[in-house]
């Protein structure tokens, strides 16, 4: 199997497990969960549908705080990383409480603070980070035949 086939292969099953997270039932699962309760399993399934759509934030920013820590930016991986931590502190918050939103609400909040460190890193590592040369146009991706 050469790297390509490794490759498709990794990515073909993280879709398949990232679909049926997705496509999870509510109520009809082939394990048993202790206690069968069915509500905490339901808000389980809607904090990962929510999560794992938008994992993409987390994703991407850890690359970029590897960028950053590993020419000596620490400082600044250490202000996106807590700036997003208390952006999803203070989200948990208000979308819990005052607008009702449950588990739902803690996920986006969640998703929300990781998209910020992924801004703000990026911004950080495009205009502080001189040891890396890095383009947009060089993020382009490329097909998989």
């Amino acid at each position: 199997m050469n790297k390509r086939q490794l490759y498709e292969s990794i990515m073909k099953n993280v879709a398949k497990e990232v679909k049926k997270v997705i496509n999870a039932p509510d109520k009809n699962f082939n394990f048993i969960i202790e206690g069968d309760n069915l509500e905490a399993l339901k808000m389980g399934v809607d904090y990962l549908r929510i999560i794992c759509c938008f994992s993409f934030g987390q994703i991407i920013y850890t690359i970029v705080e590897r960028f950053l820590q590993s020419t000596g930016k620490t400082i600044l991986s250490t202000i996106s990383q807590i700036t997003g931590s208390v952006i999803n502190i203070v989200l948990d918050y208000i979308f819990i409480y005052p607008l009702h939103m449950g588990i739902q609400g803690a996920a986006w909040a969640t998703v929300i603070g990781q998209i910020v460190s992924l801004i703000l890193g990026l911004t950080f590592h495009f205009l502080k980070n001189k040891s890396i040369k890095t383009k947009f146009k060089d993020l382009k991706g490329r097909q998989i035949k």
